[in-house]
């Protein structure tokens, strides 16, 4: 195995990973590692008892389809898994499924696709005509029984539990509406079948009580990557692939890294997608990543805004505007419709995994919003010029943010002198003493902000300290930093007004972004809320 690992990828697969060989799939799977770990651990404690069955929900791009392969070659390779089970593997939607006989029959190919790809044919012997007369059959009762019967059969001369490993889940059971409490039936009693699941969206079978899956599936939720990850998955995919630049830039310039993943919410798609385009060439810098990212995403996003209804369409592009979490009230009195439409509406979306629910701060209500978070981006940037300036000022925010600087001994002893009088100053409870040197410092030109960034951020936790954040947010509409610098004037807002509460109800990018400010301005504020969530 690891002459395979030392030898270089020729690419890496972005949507569709079943292209993926055994062997790159497992060299490039890094993401998801622990998820992975945790599923092999249930499996292996399930297989001598009643099977547990599992569902992975995640929005698109979250990896759910690459673990689900990556799990079927963990089965096969574990000393304790292979002995006792057999991962099968479907195609990502299965659109010929029409009653719950067709499901089985489903299994049944996918097992007749196991046999021929691991030469045991003298399995596959008589197993067509069996599927003839099983299909014949003229009543769904029958074909039913007979289906599940010949799945339950192969597995007792395999001497193997079936794993199903079905993406889109919801999707099959939609298909099963009629038959969904048998389903439930054979899989609460058959212990030689079960299912390790994927959606997009939270199943409506799951969180009813009335419905024949409630509280059925152990759930596995699947968040973005954090930076540790995001930098790991680029390093690995670098060192196979013979990138040695892209390594060099994690190096010199990992705020250019660490603001792409915060912008895409650490979905795995856009990291693998952005370590192609930086494999093209990695010149640049966040405000052309995120151009780049967002063209190639292009014809895919428009194809999934083109397949909805119009009026989907345009309750999608108005949450889309409001960037940030909203009620389907909001989003009603944004569109001039009745809640009841615009409700129903995002009820679709959310069942098909383009839109999420979350629950916001301080009441009962819940709130909605993209649930791929780079979607909403690229919805945004092909909005009006006000709103891009908003998504670009962010970005180059967070460039300063998380952008090492190396200060010549001029501009280390210019901003230390700005510095330290305003600090001392404002420490002093001296603000209009303290005003005109932090103008100076604040209204530096843009091309020695980097520079002073640490500096400014030092002043603004003086700031704090001392109770002059509305003198400073006052100073930042003078000197026309309010709207550039959104995340810091937000979370001076937030201080202001003592409602760190309210971070529930920002867009995802601008809460991370505000978090970040806090952490370096206002660190035990925030570390006490945080503690309170």
């Amino acid at each position: 195995m690891s002459d395979v690992f030392d030898r270089p990828l020729h690419g890496v697969a972005i949507y569709n990973p079943r292209l993926l060989s055994k062997d790159e799939l497992i060299k490039t799977f890094v993401a998801r590692q622990s998820q992975l770990d945790r599923l092999v651990d249930a499996l292996r404690r399930e297989a001598v008892a009643q099977p547990q069955h599992h569902l992975m929900v995640g929005a698109r791009g979250m990896g759910k389809t690459t673990l689900l392969n990556r799990l079927r070659f963990a089965i096969e390779d574990d000393d304790v898994l292979s002995t006792r089970c057999l991962g099968l593997a479907f195609p990502e939607e299965q659109y010929n499924i029409g009653t719950l006989a067709d499901f089985w029959l489903n299994c049944v190919y996918a097992l007749a696709d196991e046999f021929e790809s691991s030469e045991r044919t003298e399995l596959l012997e008589g197993l067509d005509e069996e599927i003839a007369r099983i299909q014949a059959l003229t009543t769904p009762d029958e074909r039913r029984q007979d289906a599940l019967g010949l799945l339950c059969r192969l597995s007792d001369r395999l001497d193997r539990r079936l794993v199903l490993l079905v993406d889109n889940l919801d999707l099959v059971l939609d298909r099963l509406q009629d038959e969904q409490w048998s389903l439930r039936e054979v899989l609460s009693n058959e212990a030689r079948i079960q299912i390790v699941g994927a959606t997009s969206a939270p199943l409506e079978a799951y969180y009813r009580h009335d419905k024949a899956f409630y509280d059925f599936f152990r759930v596995h939720h699947l968040t973005g990557l954090g930076e540790e990850e995001t930098f790991d998955v680029l390093r690995r995919l670098a060192h196979l692939t013979g990138h040695a630049q892209i390594e060099e830039l994690l190096e010199k310039d990992p705020g250019r890294i660490k603001s792409i993943r915060l912008m895409a919410g650490g979905n795995p798609r856009t990291v693998v997608l952005l370590f192609s385009l930086l494999a093209q060439g990695s010149q640049g810098d966040v405000r052309s990543d995120i151009e780049r990212l967002l063209d190639h995403c292009t014809p895919f996003y428009k194809h999934r805004i083109e397949a909805l209804s119009t009026q989907a369409q345009r309750v999608l592009y108005a949450l889309a505007m409001h960037w940030a979490p909203a009620t389907a009230a909001e989003i009603a009195t944004a569109m001039h419709l009745k809640v009841n439409a615009v409700s129903s509406q995002l009820d679709r979306l959310v069942k098909d995994g383009t839109v999420e629910k979350v629950t916001l701060p301080d009441t009962k209500k819940y709130g909605f919003q993209i649930a791929e978070r780079f979607f909403n981006i690229w919805c945004l940037m092909r909005a009006s010029r006000r709103v891009r300036c908003r998504l670009v000022w962010l970005a180059e925010f967070l460039r300063l943010m998380f952008g090492p600087a190396e200060l010549s001994i001029a501009l280390q002893d210019t901003s230390l002198h700005r510095h330290t009088l305003a600090n001392l100053l404002v420490a002093r409870d001296e603000w209009n003493e303290a005003r005109p040197h932090a103008k100076r410092l604040l209204g530096a030109p843009d091309t020695y902000l980097a520079h002073y960034w640490p500096d400014i951020l030092r002043f603004f936790n003086e700031v704090v300290e001392h109770g002059f954040i509305t003198e400073a947010r006052n100073l930042l509409a003078e000197l026309d930093r309010s709207a550039r610098w959104e995340p810091l004037d937000r979370a001076l807002a937030l201080l202001e007004h003592d409602d760190l509460e309210s971070l529930g109800r920002l867009a995802p990018e601008m809460r991370d972004a505000v978090e970040l400010v806090l952490a370096k301005i206002a660190p035990k504020a925030l570390e006490e809320h945080t503690q309170h969530q």
